[in-house]
């Protein structure tokens, strides 16, 4: 699939660099529409069912991780996977690339990972408040010790992937 556009560039007379680049653009155009459609039918699935789970208990603790946007988070994984899986197709003409979108996509992995549990992290600060026994708790100051150490391992393995 990856030289599919560029054989038919050369069949129609184009010259090679000319068709790489194409190839390269047109790969890129399906893989961004893929990604927007992709994170669409899956936000719109994981919200419902979300929904429908929610409904469906009796515990306020799956309403909050609606209320804090746990499923618009997950939902994000699907386009990531999409991305990491065909960025090697799309840019393998393109080797100089591949590596530093790599990385990129490496760091997006790791701070969306950090969004989903700083967005569970909340969820639990607000169900632990609806507790009447953790009332007298300092429930935000350890939720925001956790974040903290959460964001200094996260921005540490960010910098390790960089360099």
């Amino acid at each position: 699939m990856g030289r599919y556009f560029y054989d038919i560039f050369i069949e129609k007379g184009l010259t090679e660099n000319t068709a790489v680049y194409l190839n390269m653009l047109i790969l890129l155009a399906i893989t961004v529409v893929l990604v927007f459609i992709s994170d669409y039918i899956a936000k719109n699935i994981l919200i419902r069912a979300f929904h429908v789970f929610a409904k469906g208990t009796k515990t306020k603790f799956d309403d909050l991780l609606i209320d804090h946007k746990t499923p618009n988070y997950v939902a994000h994984l699907v386009p990531l996977v999409i991305v990491l899986k065909s960025f090697p197709i799309t840019f393998s003409d393109f080797p100089d690339f591949e590596k530093p979108i790599e990385i990129i996509l490496e760091v997006y992995a790791v701070l969306l990972f950090l969004w989903m549990l700083r967005s569970v992290l909340r969820t639990l600060e607000s169900y632990f408040k609806t507790k009447p026994r953790l009332k007298d708790k300092p429930i935000d100051s350890y939720i925001q010790v956790v974040m903290l150490f959460m964001w200094i391992i996260g921005i540490a393995f960010c910098f390790v992937l960089i360099t």
